[in-house]
């Protein structure tokens, strides 16, 4: 961001949000984000698209991750959750996760939680019903299932 000067570089910060949970199910993926960002909730949002098509989260306050001072609670914790209906298409698809602050849309990328279901390690990789879910370079790509591919994401 700038406003003549540069306030803050929204490329640079590591760690916005967590993906702490991905699950699938009947052709849903389901998103459970941490918001470790911050700047006063009121002056951003978040979203993600998929295709040509927008994904607004429900946002809802969870007491066990407020960050808690010595005068008491600093910044209540906030969870973000998406639900993202998913067509089986035979290319893949990409999901991009957005923060918009001051009227500005920048594009983030998450971070893999403990329970994301995909391991963090260069391979890793997610099979749920008819979907392959790989991070690849602070993306998620959503593949169609099939066994090759998952044989191929094996070696």
């Amino acid at each position: 961001m700038y406003l003549n000067n540069k306030v803050i570089d929204l490329q640079a910060e590591k760690k916005i949000i967590e993906l702490r949970v991905l699950n699938m199910k009947n052709d849903k993926l389901y998103l459970e984000v941490l918001d470790n960002f911050w700047i006063p909730r009121e002056q951003y949002n978040f979203f993600c698209k998929i295709e040509n098509k927008t994904y607004i989260p429900n946002y809802s306050e969870n007491p066990n991750y407020d960050f808690i001072t010595m005068y008491g609670v600093s910044l209540k914790g906030r969870i973000i959750s998406f639900e993202i209906p998913l067509k089986i298409m035979d290319k893949p698809q990409i999901l991009y996760f957005y923060i918009s602050y001051l009227h500005n849309n920048i594009e983030i990328f998450p971070f893999l939680g403990m329970f994301s279901h995909i391991p963090p390690i260069s391979h890793g990789y997610y099979v749920s019903e008819n979907y392959i879910i790989k991070f690849i370079e602070k993306l998620l790509v959503i593949f169609r299932y099939s066994q090759q591919l998952e044989n191929k994401f094996e070696h």
